[in-house]
């Protein structure tokens, strides 16, 4: 039972001496040289503005026109998809608005009169 005032016993923690403790040698430690080297990074300006060729349901048929377009000399992808889902396949993207605009006016007096601006701004 427990008396206010009167201390309590505790259990007195054991202590072992170890008289032969292993000499371990420290690690060797092995420097290489790197040369130096000089990383330049080039933002490029995030794309804003794309060209949009077509647009479809199945992403393989995105894909297949993206070859298709690329094999053609245009620097095509997919976009992203659109809020029904479909898939947008552009023939080029820029970051001046003015200029995506001229050359959309120019593929659509071309090879794609149905060519229409996408602007992610």
């Amino acid at each position: 039972s427990f008396t206010p005032g009167k201390s309590v016993a505790r259990p007195k923690a054991e202590t072992r001496i170890i008289k032969n403790i292993p000499k371990v040698a420290p690690a060797a430690i092995v420097v290489t040289p790197v040369a130096e080297e000089t990383v330049v990074l080039e933002m490029a300006a995030a794309n804003n503005y794309f060209i949009i060729a077509g647009a479809f349901s199945i992403e393989q048929n995105a894909k297949n026109l993206v070859e298709d377009l690329k094999s053609k000399g245009y620097d095509s992808s997919i976009t992203g998809q659109n809020r029904r889902g479909l898939y947008m396949v552009s023939l080029q993207g820029f970051n001046d608005k003015k200029a995506a605009a001229e050359k959309m006016n120019e593929i659509r007096n071309g090879e794609f009169p149905g060519a229409w601006l996408l602007s992610m701004k």
